[in-house]
């Protein structure tokens, strides 16, 4: 029951960060592109009620290796792959296993930094997701 309330609060964080991507000017520089969708990400995680508690509770019974695909295709669809099509080198060839590789990567560590009670550890990882996603985006976006 908690996981199934888990996922109910991730779909609506996906759902607000997705419409805050679309918002996102086409021309601004790849760098800033990226820290608006983690800012809208994390700040998405914030405001649903409970989901940083049940986040705690889920990654104790569930790791993110055993995340369902639906959760993986979910966060991909609607938040990954409209980046990529949005700020990606246009007919880069998409390579096998580079986008699950960025959920799980990226999964990883905004897991970690909205578990963790920190400060200081909250604004490394906040930097780390940063510069994670800015590479991962140009790696997926490689010829």
């Amino acid at each position: 029951m908690l996981l199934a309330a888990y996922d109910t609060t991730l779909e609506t964080v996906v759902d607000q960060c997705a419409g805050a991507i679309a918002g996102i000017a086409d021309d601004l520089p790849l760098e800033e592109a990226v820290s608006i969708a983690v800012d809208a990400y994390l700040n998405a995680a914030g405001s649903v009620p409970g989901h940083v508690a049940l986040l705690r509770e889920a990654r104790r019974l569930r790791p993110i290796a055993h995340d369902g695909h639906a959760q993986g295709s979910r966060i991909e669809e609607s938040i990954l792959q409209p980046m990529i099509r949005r700020f990606g080198e246009p007919g880069a060839k998409e390579m096998p296993g580079r986008v699950q590789t960025l959920v799980a990567v990226m999964s990883t560590l905004v897991d970690l930094l909205q578990t963790s009670e920190d400060p200081a550890l909250q604004r490394f990882l906040r930097d780390e997701l940063d510069a994670h996603a800015l590479f991962a985006l140009q790696r997926v976006r490689a010829r």
